[in-house]
């Protein structure tokens, strides 16, 4: 082969590769989980749950606000998503978000050191961890801090990339709480907001109902947000829980037989 025609190839060869390079923007991302998540379902799905399930896994979905009453597993089946994402690839953590606010009368200030307090507030995400993956997954996972846990209050100056994020008690977050969790979105990531509107510990309007009704449409659907809800019919923690709801806000209607033998 001549030389012209060698310098010929070789100037081909190195358009061809400049031609095939990544030119997408860089996006920093931490390590990926590198082993397999032993993950069990504990029960059957309902439709609703079913749905939000697919939707939190289809890649075209950024954010979700659900609300949704006591026991419709609204964290369970955050938690399983999150954790299928892990075996999935495609997020490399999972962060879990809880408003510390108190129901009923304050305890005052916790003691011990900054993971303690946190953690007060962690044992619903650490209860569905233990129902879907084995306690040795679990300590792995915590100690690798592929799934960590923190409160609205320190969550200025972070951005997340390529994380799955869990927002639970949504209803008790304030304006300023709400703003800076959401407004900590990445690239790639999954933002899950959880609320029961029928149990907000704050006082007055519910920030996340203000949000669950301004993403409520198609456009925002396109961005990727979607707005769901759950029902009685969802409600899988126990059978009569729906029944206990409806008796407390009043909205049981007695069955025939009832109504025609009153008890006195």
């Amino acid at each position: 082969m001549s030389k012209e025609k060698r310098l010929k190839n070789q100037k081909v060869a190195k358009k061809t590769v400049k031609e095939t390079e990544d030119k997408s923007q860089y996006v920093f991302q931490e390590k990926k989980l590198d082993w397999d998540l032993n993950i069990r379902v504990r029960h059957e799905l309902t439709k609703k749950q079913q749905k939000f399930l697919d939707i939190i896994l289809d890649k075209k979905t950024n954010i979700v606000f659900l609300k949704g009453d006591a026991g419709t597993s609204k964290s369970y089946l955050t938690v399983l998503a999150g954790l299928k994402a892990l075996n999935a690839k495609t997020q490399s953590s999972i962060i879990y978000i809880r408003s510390p606010l108190e129901v009923g009368r304050t305890i005052g200030h916790l003691p011990g050191e900054f993971s303690d307090k946190v953690n007060a507030y962690l044992t619903p995400l650490y209860d569905k961890l233990d129902e879907l993956i084995p306690k040795s997954e679990v300590d792995m996972l915590i100690k690798s801090e592929q799934i960590t846990g923190t409160i609205p209050n320190f969550l200025r100056g972070q951005n997340w990339n390529a994380k799955f994020i869990i927002v639970d008690e949504s209803q008790n977050m304030s304006i300023p709480e709400m703003k800076v969790v959401i407004s900590r979105y990445g690239k790639h990531s999954k933002l899950i907001f959880l609320a029961d509107e029928s149990q907000s510990d704050a006082k007055g309007n519910i920030e996340f109902m203000r949000y669950f009704d301004l993403f409520n449409n198609d456009t925002s659907k396109e961005y990727g947000i979607q707005c769901l809800s759950f029902g009685r019919e969802d409600i899988v923690r126990s059978p009569i829980l729906g029944y206990i709801l409806d008796k407390i806000e009043g909205k049981y209607t007695p069955p025939e037989k009832e109504l025609m033998f009153p008890q006195n």
